[in-house]
């Protein structure tokens, strides 16, 4: 790649009206600061600074001979009028001139430079600078502030013999004074090496107990957050214990509240839900006096108890308490209870893609062993081995994080969900208002919600309303029963 270094005194530009030419000068050099050589083939175009996309005269020049990478042409611009050129340029506005090297392909196009006129003098004392100035081959044109004027310098570099080597803190390798080699230490880069704004994600243990005030997006704590509240529909409403409920038509889940048992009598058309409910209630009462008290079998409501010996299914000699030959399916969790009211739970995962077996192992195994499989399901005992690292276990703390980490949330500490499917928290409503589906507190009256709308239960709708949902549960009845949930028991 080529450069134009300079262009000599503001181009070295003047305007000799007579003649109608300029005299112009450069010097080209290569990216690494040597000067071109050989000829090169230039064109010359000036425009007005007002208007750099129109050219106003332009000039080929063919095989220009680079001295040292300095070239010196004459411009005649024969396709312009010149002197009209310089006469009318806008005001506050300069003549520019643009050089483009045709020699390499594609050209190379150089940035317009103004044309300034100077003094004839300063003109003849550059061009006995640059005849007698004893530049040799690689000098570059630098400026001597302290003569005014400019001059060659070199680029070389300097040399030099390194005696000895000396590892300190975090190095191994010890002081090398002909050959050798130091690295980093195991365990020897401790917090106050590592450069501060360094560590990225992939840099922080899964267990680092990040602040949270270093995690991206996060504006409050964690713990003033909560889970994503999904949008009701319109008839929805959050109650005070932030759950949805669903005002709408039907009366089945209307609570029956000051519910009394009532007589074991037929049910009539005058009677009303809860008198309806009593009556029946009252039956299954009456009939429970059937149930054979007199077997092995003891109920308490609605429990059902075996208080001696032991219950066996696919076996006639029960051995135990429980005695079962065969599997098990289990559709919840599995309880071992200590010897007072708690236990050990046991569940599987909600979704499984396929059904998973383990087999333990024969023996107890050693102390710090721990369960691994041979991805078969088969268990085995084994003794957890560890690794070491180059950084000192707990050294990073948290001014060592980069304040733009963008640590993953999945490695916050009690951060469960991610921090878009959180909400703030909900200020508590009262127990007589719900949660509309736009998140806002509403007191349910014919302020919020107009008088006769559906949303309201009428006699004729009560009585049309189906059981839909209905599941048939013996049980007592309870003022906290709905009437669906009362029917079914």
């Amino acid at each position: 790649m080529h450069l134009l270094l300079a262009m000599m005194v503001s181009l070295l530009a003047t305007v000799t009206h007579a003649s109608e030419s300029i005299s112009y000068s450069g010097r080209l050099v290569n990216s690494n600061g040597s000067p071109v050589g050989g000829n090169v083939n230039l064109t010359f175009e000036l425009v007005y600074s007002s208007q750099p996309g129109v050219t106003l005269c332009s000039e080929a020049l063919d095989g220009v001979t680079l001295v040292n990478g300095v070239f010196h042409v004459k411009l005649d611009f024969p396709n312009c009028n010149l002197k009209d050129v310089l006469a009318k340029v806008p005001s506050a506005h300069t003549v520019n001139i643009r050089v483009i090297d045709r020699t390499p392909d594609p050209d190379k196009i150089y940035s317009f430079q103004a044309i300034y006129s100077l003094p004839f003098s300063f003109i003849s004392q550059m061009s006995k600078q640059l005849a007698q100035m004893d530049a040799i081959d690689g000098d570059i044109l630098t400026w001597d502030n302290l003569n005014k004027q400019w001059a060659p310098r070199s680029l070389g570099g300097g040399s030099g013999v390194v005696n000895s080597i000396t590892a300190t803190d975090g190095l191994s390798g010890g002081t090398i004074t002909s050959s050798g080699s130091i690295g980093i230490a195991n365990n020897g880069v401790t917090s106050a090496r590592i450069l501060d704004d360094t560590i990225v994600d992939a840099d922080v243990s899964t267990t680092a107990e990040i602040d949270q005030s270093k995690i991206k997006n996060l504006t409050t704590d964690l713990a003033a957050k909560e889970s994503l509240i999904s949008s009701g529909a319109s008839t929805d409403y959050l109650n005070g214990i932030k759950s949805w409920t669903n005002f709408d038509q039907s009366v089945r889940n209307a609570l029956l509240l000051g519910y009394t048992s009532g007589s074991a009598t037929p049910l009539t058309a005058t009677d009303n839900v809860m008198e309806a409910l009593g009556k029946l209630e009252g039956q299954i009462i009456a009939n429970d006096t059937a149930f054979d008290n007199a077997g092995q079998w003891d109920k308490d409501g609605s429990l059902i108890y075996y208080n001696a010996g032991n219950v066996g299914i696919g076996t006639a000699t029960p051995a135990e308490k429980l005695d079962v030959t065969g599997n098990i399916a289990l559709s919840g969790k599995m309880r071992l209870k200590d010897s007072g009211s708690n236990y050990v739970e046991l569940k599987s995962p909600t979704t499984i893609a396929g059904t998973v077996t383990f087999t333990l192992p024969g023996t107890l195994g050693t102390s710090g062993q721990v369960l691994v499989t041979d991805a078969s399901g088969n268990l085995s005992w084994s003794t957890p081995s560890t690794s070491s690292a180059e950084i000192v276990d707990g050294s990073i703390i948290d001014a060592d994080v980069s304040g733009s980490a963008s640590i993953a949330q999945s490695k916050i500490a009690n951060l469960t969900t991610d921090l878009a499917a959180k909400e703030p928290t909900l200020i508590a409503g009262t127990a007589a208002q719900y949660l509309r589906g736009d998140k806002s507190w509403q007191t349910l009256n014919t302020d919020a919600v107009a008088e006769g709308t559906k949303l309201y239960f009428t006699e004729p709708r009560v009585l049309g309303t189906d059981l839909a949902g209905l599941s048939a549960v013996a049980g007592s009845v309870t003022d906290s029963d709905s009437v669906l949930s009362a029917i079914g028991k």
